[in-house]
């Protein structure tokens, strides 16, 4: 809980947010000791966003960054919705929102009062309650500190320093024993909705609006979707375009207060055309770190006469979850540069004080092809060094943990940046999960490995072992897993093409409980597909080899068996392709695992499942588990049964994943580092 510290009758100079910095700092010099507040009108909020800065905060930024002079102030300070101040009643004495405490923007931990005529009138300052019987401000005879300085900069000469304001009355706690509780906030039934073009013109703009509102009275727009929010807490709308054909226009996310009766919250975003092509949108709905609800759609683009129409949509939603703070949430999207890309992070944490705040990559240089050719140019050649050093040499591996920390040091400095490393290394040891969601599948964020920019000190884990799972963009999963009914298929070579795998058999034919029933699935294409048409089942196990063209959807396969034929032995495959086309499993929700190894191969190849989570995703999957890279028989089996062992115990599925992890580990090998999970971090098997 958040106190407000209110200042009495202050002086307030409000100013547009696209005047230049360095006008702005010019008025405040001449009218020392005034409040400087921003006011941002954009067309989707009938409110404008306020920001309110002292003097010194401002004349900082044109300290260090002289080239800001002539910057608007919204360039300069890069406030969009991450830096707003909070609009409250006057008077109001507290908030159930934590004071922000990032020094970037100190204009998020001020209040607004407003009066009548929509002016602001009144500025408070946010600091930290205490937990106990009573909770109250800091001793009245220290003002409070800006993060960036004096509260109203220096006075004017001969003139007296403010009065004093009285602290603020304490604030009773619930106690409950010795320990103070905070009540759950109250949650209402909302209806979350959305909707855009179906067809945009290449260089045109369009809008997607979104609409939140209470159930029981709600008009929704074309996509909607249920979900249960609190009330008491600002939900934060985070648009997403899948990157080569599309561009966002203006704000990437937007902050809205929950709908009140009769007043439901709305907001819009601004697309524009790029490339001719079908490409995905993503409205993302959360509270905190929790994922309320996303509704995904395609729209084409198309070289000209673009026709206003709607679009299908998938939907999905969930309740807010206090547990999930404790998830590091990475939004990820993948920008074009020139001929480079970069990646825009939006990042959550309660833990590390990050409320969606935005960072951004290096610009990633592609060796050939251009920007496009970026990121698969920079994976090949990870991948290409793991397969060679490891696959190809499994007896040598003394030295390789030095080649892979190097890979994951060479990740870090690529993908993150450096002010966003320092803030997770300064409170990485609070870190209990971490989820990714991006539109691409391929990059291997579980081996990326922090190194601190200034003192080139080294993480001593991965990002794997934080609890890292992964989801897709415009894809939300459920929390609730089943595990009644297991369904497996073990991959079989008669011919000698491939050496059969699946170490894991024993677990999965003779460990498992009792009451578990488990069948295994024909060793046929038509067995296969067939079982996955039934979708009848709450875990699917494949272990067998695979195959990945990244370039040809028909050539992602899975090797199940081999056979002899006129023209010699020939493998019996099942197509990427072919599953999606069959693949029914949205009445259970599954949770898929391929588990391909490549042992004993001459010539190792990658298997990258990042295709296949999407098709099984798209089929209707709950969670999704596979391998970045070849693996080897003996780690392979000592993931999946230590994956599936803490499952079963009701651990979530970040927690399972860490134990899969830690368990190949010790087996030696790049191997445990090779496994994605896909899926909501906290879901966990339903045991009843």
């Amino acid at each position: 809980m958040a106190l407000i510290r209110w200042w009495p009758t202050p002086s307030i100079i409000l100013v547009d947010v696209r005047q230049s910095l360095g006008d702005i700092v010019a008025l405040g010099v001449a009218a020392p000791g005034r409040w400087i507040v921003l006011e941002r009108h954009e067309p989707w909020r009938p409110q404008p966003y306020f920001y309110a800065f002292v003097l010194d905060e401002l004349q900082d930024v044109l300290r260090r960054r002289p080239q800001a002079r002539t910057l608007t102030a919204l360039e300069a300070l890069d406030l969009h919705e991450t830096g707003e101040s909070r609009v409250v009643p006057a008077g109001t004495m507290s908030t159930d929102e934590p004071a922000p405490t990032d020094p970037a923007y100190p204009s998020a931990a001020r209040v607004v009062s407003l009066a009548l005529s929509g002016r602001p009138v009144e500025i408070g300052q946010l600091f930290e309650g205490h937990r106990g019987r009573r909770a109250a401000p800091p001793a009245a005879a220290a003002e409070p500190e800006p993060m960036l300085g004096p509260p109203r900069g220096a006075p004017a000469p001969g003139s007296a320093a403010p009065a004093q304001a009285p602290p603020p009355p304490p604030l009773e706690a619930t106690v409950l024993g010795d320990a103070a509780t905070t009540p759950a906030p109250a949650r209402v039934d909302a209806m979350l909705s959305a909707q855009g073009p179906q067809e945009i013109a290449v260089g045109a703009e369009e809008l997607v609006d979104v609409r939140i509102e209470l159930a029981v009275a709600a008009t929704p727009l074309a996509h909607a979707v249920p979900a249960s929010i609190g009330v008491a807490e600002p939900i934060t709308v985070i648009f997403s375009a899948e990157p080569g054909r599309l561009k966002i226009v203006g704000p990437r996310s937007v902050k809205l207060d929950p709908p009140s009766e009769d007043t439901p919250s709305i907001t819009s975003f601004q697309l524009q055309g790029v490339a001719p092509g079908r490409s995905r949108i993503a409205v993302m709905f959360r509270q905190g770190a929790s994922d309320l609800g996303t509704i995904a759609f395609d729209t084409t683009v198309v070289t000209a006469g673009a026709q206003p129409g709607r679009t299908h949509a998938e939907a999905t939603a969930l309740p807010r979850d206090q547990r999930d703070d404790d998830v590091l949430v990475l939004l990820v999207d993948e920008e074009k540069i020139g001929d480079t890309i970069q990646y825009r992070y939006r990042v959550y944490s309660k833990a590390l004080g990050l409320n969606f705040n935005e960072f951004m990559s290096e610009p990633v240089k592609p060796v050939a092809g251009g920007a496009a050719a970026a990121t698969l140019d920079y994976v090949e050649s990870i991948h290409r060094r793991i397969v060679e050093r490891v696959l190809a040499q499994p007896d040598d591996l003394r030295d390789f943990d030095v080649e892979l920390e190097g890979l994951g040091i060479d990740l870090c400095r690529q993908l993150f940046s450096a002010d966003f490393v320092r803030k997770l290394w300064e409170r990485r040891g609070d870190i209990v999960t971490v989820q990714i969601t991006s539109w691409e599948p391929y990059i291997p964020w579980e081996m990326l490995r922090l190194r601190h920019p200034d003192t080139q000190e080294v993480d001593d884990r991965f990002l794997g072992e934080y609890g890292l799972v992964r989801a897709h963009s415009g894809n939300t999963r459920p929390k609730v897993l089943r595990g009644a009914t297991w369904r497996y298929l073990i991959g079989e070579y008669p011919q000698g093409t491939l050496p059969k795998v699946a170490a894991e058999e024993p677990y999965l034919t003779r460990k498992l409980p009792a009451s578990i029933k488990r069948e295994p699935i024909e060793l046929t294409p038509s067995g296969l597909l067939t079982a996955l048409a039934q979708g009848d089942f709450d875990v699917l196990h494949i272990s067998c080899h695979g195959h990945t063209d990244m370039n040809d959807g028909q050539r992602t396969e899975l090797l199940i068996s081999d056979r002899d034929s006129p023209g010699g032995k020939v493998p019996v495959t099942v197509s990427a392709t072919t599953v999606a086309a069959r693949a029914r499993l949205a009445a259970r929700t599954p949770l898929v695992f391929l588990n391909a190894c490549e042992t004993g191969r001459q010539t190792a190849s990658l298997t990258r499942w990042g295709g296949w989570s999407r098709t099984f995703f798209d089929a209707g999957a709950g969670a999704f588990v596979g391998t970045a890279w070849s693996v080897h028989d003996k780690p392979a089996a000592r993931f999946a049964e230590a994956f599936y062992e803490a499952l079963r115990s009701g651990q979530t599925l970040a927690e399972a994943a860490v134990a899969g992890r830690k368990a190949a580990k010790q087996v030696g090998g790049a191997s445990w580092l090779a496994y994605v999970v896909y899926g909501n971090p906290n879901a966990r098997v339903q045991t009843d």
